[in-house]
């Protein structure tokens, strides 16, 4: 976001200005107390001063405003208001909340959802120079969501947001390379963009590359590297990698074998909603691997995988049932 070196005189310079009702000056009183700049930090005190600024129209008091509501810092999170100040911002040119609000569109954050809107959304915050916009307007264009598919055009999308530095584009950018999307297929530029990506802790990209070495696809096979690099985008949460080192741990390939350690990440990926990892947990109740035997349990994740359309979970329904 910001940062101020430490000027122990900014407040006191805006501080009577932002009294009498100036936005700018209200704009960054409110920026001193976010940021515990030349005085201590205290987010209601830079919600109130933002929330002033920006009822008299100051577009970047809107736009942080929108984060602040979306993130839940210093209020209660709330979609629907977040919304509200992106799109106010929006409406005066600010890039990044144009982008903002078009991911609202998209994921239906405090907004209907609206495919076509937020791909508007976002082709408006790319003419304005928003680089993550790159991305979320060059997956619009791949997926077909609000406009005509055109991967040749995804792929340019994510070429320019890849050379301005972009973690999401250079992941994505690798994909087309190794899947062949928009272009043809190249491994070593593929691997070239995902370490890239990698390289700035894109936990997509570190799984992509985890596929790369288990697959031996571009790269010499190499489980033990392959586990290194689930491993980094598990711990950040990456479901699929969760997922994958669970497999690693359960069969003893490129780590240790330990059903324990696989039930864990298996769980992991489960909760956040990943069939197989769903179904692969519903096995380690079944047979009580790594985890006490539970057959209730057992159906329950079967059951949450098969909802999903996991074949072999909806077999292993029918083995239960019959």
């Amino acid at each position: 976001m910001f940062g101020f070196g430490g000027n122990v005189n900014k407040i006191d310079k805006y501080y009577k200005k932002a009294k009498k009702g100036d936005p700018e000056a209200m704009y960054q009183v409110g920026l001193c107390y976010l940021y515990g700049d030349s005085v201590a930090e205290d987010l209601g005190e830079a919600v109130a001063w933002l929330n002033n600024a920006a009822c008299k129209g100051h577009m970047e008091a809107q736009a942080i405003l929108g984060n602040l509501y979306h993130n839940g810092e210093g209020v209660q999170r709330d979609y629907a208001m977040a919304a509200k100040w992106y799109e106010r911002a929006a409406a005066q040119g600010h890039a990044g909340a144009l982008n903002a609000l078009g991911r609202a569109y998209s994921e239906g954050w405090g907004v209907p959802v609206n495919e076509a809107k937020a791909a508007d959304l976002f082709a408006k915050a790319v003419e304005r120079g928003n680089i993550a916009a790159l991305y979320n307007l060059g997956y619009c264009y791949e997926n077909g969501e609000g406009v005509a598919q055109d991967v040749a055009r995804a792929f340019n999308l994510y070429a320019q947001g890849a050379k301005k530095g972009d973690g999401s584009c250079e992941n994505a950018l690798g994909e087309c390379y190794f899947l062949g999307v928009g272009t043809a297929k190249d491994y070593k530029q593929a691997y070239n963009w995902l370490t890239k990506a990698a390289s700035q802790n894109h936990p997509g990209a570190q799984s992509n590359l985890g596929y790369m070495y288990e697959a031996g696809e571009g790269v010499k096979q190499n489980y033990g590297t392959a586990a290194k690099w689930y491993e980094k985008a598990a711990n950040q949460g990456s479901a699929s990698a969760q997922n994958a080192l669970g497999n690693f741990y359960m069969e003893g390939k490129g780590v240790r074998q330990n059903y324990s350690k696989a039930a864990e990440y298996y769980r992991e990926a489960a909760e956040q909603g990943h069939p197989a990892g769903q179904f692969n947990l519903a096995l380690c109740y079944e047979k009580g691997l790594g985890i006490i035997q539970d057959l209730d349990s057992a159906y329950e994740w079967f059951s949450r995988a098969a909802e999903q359309g996991d074949e072999d979970a909806v077999e292993a329904l029918k083995r239960f049932r019959g």
